[in-house]
């Protein structure tokens, strides 16, 4: 959020150097957090459809940082306001997810 509205090189830096702290934890900690709490039968799929996620997403970014830098390389922040469709599309999914089976036990 923060390089979205970032006027300065310093502050996007940081906003940036955050980003892929956040980024590396996500990736590091949802294979696990998948493991624990999935059942067994849906963990296979669960962890090939992050890593697939994840691919997609620095494809599709690969792809729309071009088109932006052949098109008008001065309009970089369009690439952020994107980030938001897929987090709302996320938003959705994680509403209809049901609770997780250990609370189920409980």
């Amino acid at each position: 959020m923060t390089s979205i509205v970032a006027k300065d090189w310093r502050v996007y830096t940081v906003a940036r150097i955050l980003s892929g702290f956040a980024g590396g934890f996500i990736g590091t900690t949802i294979m696990v957090y998948l493991s624990e709490i999935a059942l067994p039968q849906f963990r296979g799929t669960l962890l090939s459809s992050f890593a697939l996620a994840m691919t997609l997403g620095q494809v599709f970014l690969a792809i729309g940082l071009k088109v932006l830098n052949d098109t008008n390389p001065l309009a970089f922040r369009n690439i952020f306001y994107a980030e938001f469709v897929f987090f709302g599309l996320w938003m959705i999914t994680v509403l209809l997810l049901p609770e997780s089976p250990g609370k189920a036990l409980r």
